[in-house]
């Protein structure tokens, strides 16, 4: 009998399996990195979202950080920020003061505090929006006024407070003019085809308040002074500066000049008059005239 053999089919050959595997192989090491891409592209997406919206939080974190410092309507500062760097201010001037290699020529801290003279009339004749546009020009005076290095905070009301570190007392009424000049030298517009003059009235102090005893007054105590020569500049006819400096009186001899305050604090009155308005018709002052 003879036996027969049968061929293999060419796929069951030994070259055919291999090229199977290696097809197979390819196949998935194919899939492998298709799949490995999708995800690596997800990623740089996912990473990418992340980085644009971490961007938007710490834009939106740094916006409320500087509204909660800043006053809505005259986007000067607010008291929050004066709290908060104050100490800041106040600590340099003593180390300047209390060092040797430079109290000869230390840096002093001046506060101004300035008041809209007679801005109630420009409410009560006017209208709040017109108020208001008064205010905001203030605001943008005082800060074309002041250095860079200087701060501009709304005190309250028609009120704003200057604070001019790295300063010089010796400088205090120079800057004080300034800011009688930037808000009473020339007209507001109060609303359409119609403008006003309005003057302010300034009180200003230094800190330290002596030299010779840097800390013998604190920051709360020279803003007091501060406030209290803001009271004398308007009680004295407004549309004027009035700062205070300690008096050092011989043998408890007063100077002309020299007043005691509430508290037996001797002073050196400095008084800077503001510009004179063209005609009293056009000021703040008259607007009296027109009140029920």
């Amino acid at each position: 009998m003879f036996a027969f053999t049968v061929a293999p089919a060419w796929w069951e050959r030994w070259w055919a399996r291999a090229l199977g595997v290696f097809l197979l192989a390819a196949v998935i090491a194919a899939a492998i990195r298709l799949r490995t891409r999708a995800l690596e592209s997800e990623r740089r997406r996912l990473e990418e979202a992340v980085a644009v919206r971490g961007a938007e939080l710490a834009q939106a974190n740094r916006e409320l950080a500087e509204a909660a410092i800043t006053d809505p309507l005259t986007k000067a500062h607010n008291r929050r920020y004066f709290q908060l760097t104050i100490e800041t201010d106040t600590q340099r001037a003593l180390r300047s003061h209390f060092d040797p290699r430079t109290a000869s020529e230390a840096e002093d801290v001046l506060f101004y505090l300035v008041d809209v003279d007679h801005f109630k009339r420009v409410n009560d004749t006017f209208g709040h929006q017109s108020g208001d546009r008064v205010l905001q020009e203030v605001a943008q005076r005082l800060k074309r006024t002041i250095r860079g290095s200087d701060t501009l905070i709304r005190w309250g009301g028609e009120e704003f407070l200057v604070v001019a570190r790295g300063a010089r007392r010796k400088d205090a009424a120079d800057l004080a003019k300034r800011i009688l000049d930037a808000v009473g030298g020339g007209p507001f517009e109060t609303g359409p085809s119609r403008t006003l003059r309005c003057t302010c009235s300034v009180g200003w102090a230094a800190f330290p308040w002596k030299t010779s005893r840097p800390d013998s007054h604190s920051v709360a105590e020279v803003i007091q002074f501060v406030d209290q020569a803001l009271y004398v500049a308007k009680h004295a006819g407004r549309n004027q500066s009035v700062g205070w400096t300690p008096s050092e009186p011989i043998a408890d001899r007063t100077e002309p000049g020299d007043w005691t305050l509430a508290n037996q604090e001797r002073v050196r009155l400095v008084q800077t008059p503001g510009p004179a308005a063209e005609s009293r018709a056009e000021t703040c002052e008259a607007l009296e005239e027109h009140l029920p």
